[in-house]
């Protein structure tokens, strides 16, 4: 688990039916960043697919993992020394065991540094 690790949740709410914002503090002084990468740190992408799992478990209280997914875009690098706070909103319909989303991340300054459409499965 990434969860009060590599992010803190600052605040997560459900702003209209099925479409969640969420606001994540990264730890820029996390091991991950020495290696990926020494001198210039860079959220590693597998780590923001993993985070949207664990934001996917904190609203539903369940736990899952990427099954599939029709899109996925990294747009901008995330640096933790310029950009230690993400911006998540989150569109969820919960489909049996899986959760159908639609998913963009934007950095402070706004500017969209992630998208993914998928599938998270319940484990």
């Amino acid at each position: 688990m990434l969860k009060n690790d590599l992010f803190t949740i600052h605040s997560l709410k459900e702003t209209t039916s099925g479409h969640y914002e969420v606001v994540v503090n990264l730890d820029k002084g996390h091991d991950i960043f020495k290696g990926h990468f020494p001198g210039k740190p860079i959220l590693p992408g597998v780590c923001q697919v993993e985070i949207i799992a664990e934001l996917l478990e904190e609203i539903f209280e369940k736990s899952y993992r990427l099954e599939d997914a029709n899109m996925i875009k990294f747009q901008a690098l995330v640096d933790p020394n310029e950009n230690d706070t993400l911006y998540f909103g989150i569109d969820a319909t919960i489909e049996g065991n899986r959760v159908k989303t639609d998913v963009a991340t934007n950095l402070g300054n706004g500017e969209v540094s992630f998208k993914l459409k998928g599938n998270y499965i319940h484990e």
